[in-house]
């Protein structure tokens, strides 16, 4: 009965340490290389585009 309950103990961390293993890959898709230079992009992108506007707010306001 001890050894069934042992081994019973056994699966469950097992369990356990599957599941977590899942999470850090799921959480390893989520931050691909191709996630992150989308998300460096996209940062870039932004950017530019801020500063198109600083840019067109001193144009406009230097008009006559």
């Amino acid at each position: 009965m001890n050894i069934m309950a042992n081994d019973f103990e056994i699966l469950n961390t097992l369990k356990k340490i599957q599941e977590q293993v899942n999470q850090i890959q799921k959480s390893n898709r989520l931050m691909s290389p191709e996630h992150i230079a989308q998300a460096l992009a996209f940062k870039q992108i932004k950017d530019e585009l801020t500063e198109m506007k600083k840019m067109l707010v001193v144009l406009t306001k230097n008009q006559p």
